[in-house]
């Protein structure tokens, strides 16, 4: 497992060091977690299927929040500037 919380508020890990026991039961191994992001880089079965969301190596409906076309944007100009990169 990950130290996902290891940068969060004190409180928070040890929210999470309490839970821990039945979380670990149900969160993803590192390798699990990957899966689907290498799959989807790598596999020549979702070549040209750009633009989709996936779940477990399957494509799955986006919320409609995902589809918001301004939010998008301005997503990926606060990434431009946080990152001192422009595309």
């Amino acid at each position: 497992l990950t130290e996902v919380t290891r940068d969060l508020p004190w409180l928070v890990r040890l929210g999470d060091a309490v839970a821990y026991p039945v979380m670990a039961v149900l969160r993803k191994t590192m390798e699990a977690g990957a899966y689907t992001s290498l799959y989807l880089a790598s596999s020549p079965e979702v070549s040209g299927m750009g633009g989709k969301y996936f779940v477990h190596c399957e494509p799955a409906p986006m919320s409609p929040a995902a589809k918001r076309a301004d939010d998008a944007r301005q997503l990926w100009e606060l990434s431009e500037l946080l990152c001192k990169a422009e595309y």
